[in-house]
């Protein structure tokens, strides 16, 4: 067992089970509770009894109700805070292109400040992702970018830029994904 790796269990890996096995946890409660009185007081005696295990069972059904709800609100307003900030950035690799193109058709484009926005906007938007959605992987997704093998210096860092601008808008496309798994 030394050469085998344990696994390790991240502090969001527990965050996730809490989050997603409250709401069942607290429906078998009910049931279990409801069993339990239903056996210990009988059909026809002590009405304050059924009326306190009726209220707790409705009680246990609301709350998790309540708790399924507020999460999914939470989940959305983040999605849509990091679906606005996401396109922004989209847009702005999109202007880093379109900047250069600008420069070159005019003479006047510089590999090393094209190569200096696209690093700049790059760790920008890594740096993002790293905060916001940690442990999701949509960080490693958005850096595996590279540009054609073999292709000059130029073509290369255009062709990095765009497939990290792909890789920015996959993130986009699965981004209620990434924030669920981000709890």
């Amino acid at each position: 067992m030394d050469g085998i790796p344990q696994p390790r269990y991240h502090p969001a890996m527990l965050s996730i089970l809490i989050t997603q096995l409250l709401p069942l946890f607290l429906a078998l409660l009910g049931a279990v509770l409801g069993v339990a009185i239903g056996i210990y007081v009988g059909p026809q005696e002590y009405p304050r009894a059924w009326c306190l295990a009726i209220a707790a069972l409705f009680g246990l059904v609301v709350a998790g109700a309540a708790y399924l709800i507020c999460d999914e609100i939470r989940i959305g307003r983040k999605v849509a805070a990091l679906g606005m900030t996401t396109r922004r950035e989209i847009d702005h690799a999109s202007n880093i292109e379109y900047n250069a193109r600008d420069r070159g058709a005019r003479g006047t484009f510089d590999l090393n400040v094209f190569v200096a926005e696209i690093e700049e906007w790059r760790n920008r938007v890594d740096r993002l992702l790293t905060k916001e959605l940690p442990g999701t992987g949509a960080d490693l997704r958005f850096r595996t970018g590279n540009g054609p093998v073999g292709a000059g210096p130029d073509l290369y860092e255009y062709g990095r830029l765009t497939v990290l601008r792909s890789n920015l808008l996959a993130i986009l496309d699965n981004l209620p994904s990434y924030v669920r798994r981000s709890k």
